[in-house]
């Protein structure tokens, strides 16, 4: 009996948190409509590990299946995947791991560049109070980010420079 050949991910590939796809190439001989693939969190500490394994379509695998982000329990690091012909009395042998790593899909505020903090919290020096250091930023549609070069004012801040506001 032949085995699965897993096509995608690639060995060592990077791939984005809800990104995630298996392709596999079936068995010219001793195919199954059904296949169990299974996900190994290869970072899991030693006293906890994690193996979720779980039957597919096989023709769904073949085109490349997009794997729920639960299936890795939104866990990033490394991560390898395995096949197998499933669906008879005696289930086919495992294919090669395929490792992977797992990334988020959008970096964290801790993970930003100093650069891309410092431009969301520059604005005009005009109309800005000193103090307090916190700086909310409207959001509503008409005074979004990006909605036009209006100016952030403090609350209670209408006309002329200097007023103070009772609140």
């Amino acid at each position: 009996m032949e085995l699965l050949k897993i096509t995608k991910p690639a060995a060592g590939s990077v791939v984005l948190h809800g990104q995630l796809v298996v392709q596999a190439q079936p068995p010219r001989v001793g195919g199954s409509p059904v296949t169990e693939l299974e996900f190994k969190w290869v970072d899991a500490p030693p006293n906890q590990p994690y193996v979720n394994a779980f039957t597919v379509d096989t023709a769904k695998l073949v085109q490349g299946l997009a794997i729920d982000p639960k299936v890795t329990r939104i866990q990033m690091g490394r991560w390898q995947v395995r096949a197998r012909v499933s669906g008879r009395a005696v289930p086919g042998p495992w294919s090669e791991p395929m490792p992977f790593q797992l990334v988020l899909t959008q970096p964290t505020q801790s993970m930003q560049s100093p650069q891309a903090k410092s431009s969301i919290l520059q604005s005009p020096k005009e109309g800005i109070q000193q103090g307090t250091g916190l700086i909310r930023l409207q959001t509503t549609p008409s005074q979004g980010l990006g909605a036009g070069t209006s100016v952030i004012r403090p609350r209670g801040v209408e006309g002329g420079e200097g007023q103070e506001s009772p609140a």
